[in-house]
Order: C-alpha cells, then sequence, then structure tokens
C-alpha cells in the first residue's frame, strides 16, 4: 500500500497516512487553502458540493508523483 509522508494527520512531523486509491465514480467540488506550505495546504480540503452536472471523464487528473 502506498502511503503519504507528512501528510496532516495530527501524530506528529514525519507521519505516513495510507493512500487507498479508488475509481473516480462522481465529482465534487473541494475549496483548498490558497496558500500551500512546503507543498502541503495548510488546512484541510473542505467539501462544497456534489457536482452531479459533471461526470469523472469532463475531469481532467491530477499528476501523480513518483
Amino acid at each position: 500500500m502506498d502511503a503519504i509522508v507528512g501528510a496532516v494527520t495530527g501524530w506528529g512531523k514525519g507521519s505516513k497516512t495510507p493512500l487507498i486509491k479508488v475509481q473516480p465514480r462522481l465529482v465534487v467540488e473541494v475549496a483548498a487553502d490558497a496558500a500551500p506550505q512546503a507543498g502541503h495546504y495548510r488546512h484541510p480540503l473542505r467539501l462544497v458540493r456534489h457536482r452531479t452536472d459533471l461526470t469523472p471523464d469532463d475531469v481532467d487528473t491530477l499528476p501523480t508523483h513518483t
């Protein structure tokens, strides 16, 4: 299983959070902090709404980091 190193978990710096990859089935709109710090958002993403007008095929995928 992949992990996100240093993700915001509340368990301290350098902790690993499991990353579970899933098949996209719906689209949601989220609000994000406009000022990332050290490559991470300073605050959690916030769910805005379910986008029933879009399918996963309508949305560009995010770049993957290897």
